[in-house]
Order: C-alpha cells, then structure tokens, then sequence
C-alpha cells in the first residue's frame, strides 16, 4: 500500500478518472494495486465524475446564455424536454377505395440476380419474373 499520498497524486487520480480512465491504468501510473487506489483514493475517484459533469454542465449552460445555438438546442433536447420527431399517421383505406398496384422494374445492382440482357423486351420479362418471386417469399 502506498503510505505517501500528496495533493500532487490525488490531483492525477482525480483528473484521469474525471476523463474516464479505468481505475487499473490509473493504478499502474500511481504504482499501486487496484485494490490500494480505491481504499487510498476511493473519495478522488468516487467524486470525479461528478465534479466534470458540473462543469461542462456549467460551460454548457453559459455558451447557451450566450448565445451558441448548438448549446440552446442540444441543452433543449437533453434538458428541456424537446424532441425532434415525425408522426405519420396510416390509414385504412375505405371499402369502396379502388387499390391501384404499381410495377417497378430496378436496373441490374451487379451482384448477379439479374443479367445484362440487351433486349429491352426479355429484360422486362426477366425483372418481372425476378419481382413476382421476391413478391412470392414476401
């Protein structure tokens, strides 16, 4: 166990953690166990944390005083309560509602599914065949 602990060292201890440093690199730069860092510095480690949290809050919320709008809109978001969403809303068609159906013929992606056919009337053919199997497994 370490017997000597100065500001310096709990000053190094409580800055890697705030920065999110494990606690068994922390201990290889102190020169001590895991189990020692935590019993000698478990106050440094354990208030860390929350000690960064308040000040990039505080930064944070005095760039949003000032102005910065990234600052306003992430600390809405995250703060405020503000979302960003799209609500769509699907409706059933109506009974007397014609259904109109729709072909679309995609050109070949390369990967093999479709040749290159250059007759335009067999490479219609072919997507149709190649769209009612996938409509089929669908």
């Amino acid at each position: 166990m370490k017997k000597n602990v100065n500001k310096a060292d709990r000053a190094k201890v409580r800055a890697m953690a705030a920065v999110g440093i494990s606690h068994d690199l922390i201990a290889k730069r102190i020169g001590c166990s895991v189990e020692d860092l935590r019993i000698v510095y478990g106050a440094d480690l354990e208030r860390a944390g929350p000690e960064t949290r308040a000040m990039v809050g505080a930064h944070l919320f005095a760039a949003a005083k000032a102005g910065n709008i990234a600052a306003i809109i992430f600390w809405l978001k995250t703060r405020g309560g503000w979302v960003e969403t799209i609500k769509r809303e699907i409706r059933r068609p109506s009974e007397d509602a014609q259904w109109q159906f729709s072909r679309v013929v995609l050109p070949c992606n390369g990967r093999g599914i479709c040749p290159k056919i250059a007759d335009p009337e067999e490479r219609r053919r072919h997507y149709e065949y190649i769209l009612g199997r996938s409509l089929k497994r669908g």
